[in-house]
């Protein structure tokens, strides 16, 4: 599985979170017994999902093109008739999620940087941070 993908997933996961618990606290009423417990339930399945399940590659570009993954996860857990398993995948199409969930705005893959190129980037950045640490003492050349 592509680590980088991995990593967004995991990031993604934490803003959905952070966001949902945002919005409890941003009602004009203040929160509810009921979306505290929603939260709750989240938070649980948050950390579960990032310290517990073994992604494979197809559950992980299956929760990214959502645009809220949490709340697709959580659609997906409430659905779940496995009691030893959690196979996102198959769930997916259990809880019929691509009609029930917005998916997530298309975004364009990283440019490919060769290691020769990304090693150069590196070398002219060092350069130009030394050159500015010597007009930092006052322009003397060392």
């Amino acid at each position: 599985m592509e680590f980088a993908a991995k990593k967004l997933l995991m990031e993604r996961l934490d803003k959905s979170l952070l966001d949902h618990a945002a919005a409890l606290s941003s009602d004009s009423s203040g929160p509810t017994i009921l979306g505290v417990y929603k939260l709750q339930g989240l938070a649980e399945l948050h950390c579960y999902l990032k310290t517990a399940h073994e992604f494979n590659a197809a559950e992980v570009d299956g929760l990214l093109r959502f645009a809220d993954p949490l709340e697709v996860a959580k659609a997906c857990w409430e659905d779940n008739p496995h009691e030893y398993s959690f196979p996102i995948c198959e769930l997916l199409g259990t809880v019929r999620a691509r009609e029930r969930f917005p998916l997530a705005e298309p975004t364009p893959p990283p440019e490919k940087v060769s290691v020769r190129e990304r090693l150069n980037a590196a070398i002219q950045e060092a350069h130009r941070q030394a050159s500015g640490h010597s007009r930092d003492r006052g322009g003397e050349g060392r």
